[in-house]
């Protein structure tokens, strides 16, 4: 196997396995050993993983965003004086949070 899909492959497991001395030692044995069609196929699933991440990467970010937008918000309401029980119904904050801003 091409030693850099061996290299990916392993640091795939690495990441995202936590895997036991004993069982590292034998995934690296069966890395080792496979065809260029397996470790093909290994590829394909380990993008296929990466790909799900950044997308979930991109969800989150985009929501962490928003939720900093409606801080940012809150945030001047609270400045200009208005309720922090109102501020809290219009943001969907919790109150305890608009007091820490």
């Amino acid at each position: 196997m091409d030693p850099a899909k061996q290299t990916l492959i392993m640091f795939f497991f690495d990441t995202y396995l936590q895997l036991s001395e004993e069982e590292e030692q034998k995934v690296l044995e069966e890395v080792r050993e496979m065809s260029a069609k397996e470790a093909d196929k290994v590829m394909e699933i380990i993008n296929s993983y990466e790909r799900r991440g950044r997308e979930l990467g991109k969800e989150e970010g985009k929501i962490e965003g928003k939720l900093e937008a409606i801080r940012m918000v809150a945030k001047r309401i609270n400045e200009k004086g208005r309720p922090t029980k109102e501020i809290a119904e219009m943001t969907g904050l919790e109150i305890k949070e608009i007091e820490r801003l």
